[in-house]
């Protein structure tokens, strides 16, 4: 199998690209999880209700977009530098 083993190409930017994209989905489910399980468990420890979950969870979709933007950004970028 000759240039079975070879270097794309592209040098992998086309891999590095679908990588960087393809961890969006994964950030923008877990990142609200992650705030639900510290607001509710800080909602038990002061016992607050649900206020302490809410706003962390609406921290974490903001965590989620503002990394989202990143790294379209990022991909934009290596995408233009071909």
């Amino acid at each position: 199998m000759p240039g079975f083993f070879k270097s794309p190409k592209d040098g992998g930017r086309n891999l590095r690209t679908v990588g960087l994209l393809g961890v969006i989905p994964l950030m923008i489910g877990v990142a609200p999880l992650i705030g639900y399980l510290i607001g509710n468990w800080l909602d038990g420890k002061f016992g607050t209700g649900p206020y302490l979950m809410v706003v962390f969870i609406a921290l974490g979709f903001g965590a989620a977009v503002k990394e989202t933007v990143k790294i379209i950004k990022e991909a934009n970028r290596e995408n233009e530098d071909k």
